[in-house]
């Protein structure tokens, strides 16, 4: 998910909509947990979560289907990486509640990448070769300063945002092992990724970590 606070006002607007979430984002999306809770490995996010307005959100669980419910979650072997992966098909409801849309099987699927967050995932459009990768890459210039602007750059998210930078190295790897034309992420100049950028930006990462969620 991306930016979680705007979710409450979201739900109000949409009455008929759910809000589909790796159970991992539960404790935070419902119960309350703040994220500045969340372990970091760096000084950044800390201070961020630290100064910046909290969120304590209570979502109403008739409205949520959680992606990963069963003992036995589907895992891909990527190279040297285990990904939790699955198929938003089979995206269960919080309170045993029927999914008001359940997309064909294979149409989309979801890559649980953590490093942003403790839930966060990426998904697959099949039809398109699409990956949806949120906010494991970013795909943004500077600018506006003196009216300065800077051409886009491929970069991991801002540590302030991010509670584990080594893991989001280790996201970004894995993603690139994925079948996929063209990448959009969450923030981006709006016309994609290709995929051959986003493999050459991974090689440049450090090693990375087993990933088993």
């Amino acid at each position: 998910m991306d930016h979680v606070g705007s979710l409450p006002a979201l739900l109000e607007a949409f009455p008929q909509a759910q809000v589909a979430m790796h159970i991992l984002e539960a404790p935070y999306a419902v119960g309350g947990v703040s994220y500045a809770a969340v372990p970091a490995d760096n000084w950044a996010y800390t201070i961020m979560h630290r100064l910046a307005p909290d969120t304590h959100l209570h979502l109403p669980v008739h409205r949520l289907l959680f992606l990963a419910l069963k003992e036995d979650r589907t895992r891909l072997e990527l190279t040297s990486f285990l990904c939790e992966r699955g198929d938003v098909s089979e995206a269960k409801g919080a309170a045993g509640q029927a999914p008001a849309w359940v997309p064909p099987a294979g149409l989309l699927e979801y890559v649980h990448v953590p490093g942003h967050s403790p839930g966060h995932v990426a998904f697959l459009h099949r039809p398109s070769s699409s990956l949806l990768p949120a906010d494991v890459i970013v795909n943004i210039g500077g600018g506006g300063y003196f009216g300065l602007h800077t051409p886009p750059k491929l970069g991991l998210p801002p540590a302030g945002s991010t509670y584990n930078l080594t893991q989001e190295a280790s996201d970004w790897r894995a993603l690139a092992e994925l079948d996929f034309a063209t990448a959009y992420p969450s923030h981006d100049v709006g016309t994609g990724v290709p995929k051959a950028a986003i493999v050459t930006f991974a090689k440049k990462l450090a090693s990375p970590a087993t990933l088993i969620s």
